[in-house]
């Protein structure tokens, strides 16, 4: 998840949080840093502190497919989740959405330098899941750089920075309250680079 503060919190706010949230002060900024709290109990700690939280590429490998639909309604709807981040484009092509699609199991799993184990239709499914239920909630789709080491390489590093972004329509001065706002209009302050 992506967890944005108000400009106003200090870097002791943020080390506070990651504590709180039960990640080690030895793993800030790896990628490895992990927690066994659950969605629910981080989206509290960062509710709970004004931020603004946003689920993360949760239409592929470690997203919210795992999630069970019952749950994902009740995490959607109960944390003020206004935005999600949607890595593949072709999730939100109508067109694309049935599972058992050969062409889109074909450009995942190009995309991921053919995987093993391959991307089948139940993992299309398992992804595209969340992304339906962001889309039946009005959530705000956005699109950014997950920062690939390389091409065809999920791991995290500095290729593809710019690469997809999103444009937010708010206030001169950003706050985090314009990009609450915006999230809460997409049609009109959300438009999509990929």
């Amino acid at each position: 998840m992506l967890i944005l503060f108000d400009v106003k919190k200090t870097s002791a706010d943020i080390r506070d949080f990651l504590v709180r949230a039960d990640i080690k002060a030895d793993d800030f900024g790896k990628q490895e840093a992990a927690t066994i709290k659950s969605i629910f109990e981080i989206a509290e700690l960062a509710t709970t502190d004004g931020a603004l939280v946003i689920p993360a590429h949760i239409d592929e490998y470690n997203g919210l497919g795992s999630v069970s639909v019952g749950n994902l309604k009740r995490f959607f709807s109960e944390f003020n989740i206004n935005a999600v981040q949607v890595v593949h484009k072709e999730f939100l092509n109508q067109s694309l959405q049935t599972t058992g699609n050969t062409d889109l199991k074909a450009l995942l799993n190009d995309y991921y330098n053919n995987p093993n184990p391959a991307i089948d239709d139940a993992t299309v499914k398992e992804w595209f899941t969340p992304v339906k239920y962001a889309i039946e909630n009005h959530l705000a789709i956005l699109t950014f750089s997950d920062n690939p080491h390389e091409p065809k390489n999920s791991k995290h590093g500095l290729f593809g920075i710019g690469t997809h972004y999103t444009w937010i329509k708010m206030d001169e001065q950003p706050s985090l309250e314009g990009v609450r706002q915006a999230f809460l209009l997409p049609d009109y302050r959300i438009k999509k680079r990929v």
